[in-house]
């Protein structure tokens, strides 16, 4: 749980805590997300006088199992006390070829409070486009069955992201 600043200034220093990181998948879909994909938090430096910000930074690995259109991941993050945060979500509209792909999204996070208290994330393919046009969804039951590791209150609306 342990976040560098840079110069020696570590956040959450005396804490043996490890972030927990799961993935969902379903055979339904015809992608599944690597069970080391997962959301950590990196806190970017300012530069020329401004100050740095904290992130969730993801490493996304995506197995392709047909060609598609577009791809909606989606991160379900956790404190450490199980509440739950905002839904991240990262579209990518582009050719998919079947084989092996990782993305890198990142979101950022509005307080040192939310950076610190970052326990887990449950990742997932929330819908796809094949390239034959059809529009794919998670089952939500399958998300909320492992997000209540974390939170037994979480509800499908939680799973949603907020419109900006």
């Amino acid at each position: 749980m342990a976040i560098s600043l840079g110069h020696g200034i570590v956040v959450n220093e005396a804490s043996g805590l490890q972030r927990q990181a799961r993935t969902v998948n379903t055979a339904s879909l015809p992608i599944t997300m690597g069970t080391k994909s997962g959301v950590n938090v990196k806190y970017e430096p300012g530069r020329n006088y401004t100050r740095g910000d904290y992130q969730y930074a993801a490493h996304v690995d995506l197995h392709i199992k047909e060609p598609l259109s577009a791809v909606e991941i989606r991160f379900i993050v956790f404190d450490i006390w199980g509440q739950e945060g905002r839904p991240l979500s990262a579209t990518y509209i582009e050719d998919f070829a079947p084989g092996e792909t990782w993305r890198a999204p990142r979101w950022k996070i509005f307080s040192e409070h939310d950076a610190s208290g970052h326990y887990a994330s449950i990742g997932y393919v929330a819908r796809v486009r094949t390239a034959k046009g059809e529009v794919l969804s998670m089952p939500p039951k399958f998300v909320l069955d492992a997000a209540r590791e974390f939170s037994a209150s979480i509800t499908e609306e939680d799973l949603e992201p907020e419109e900006e």
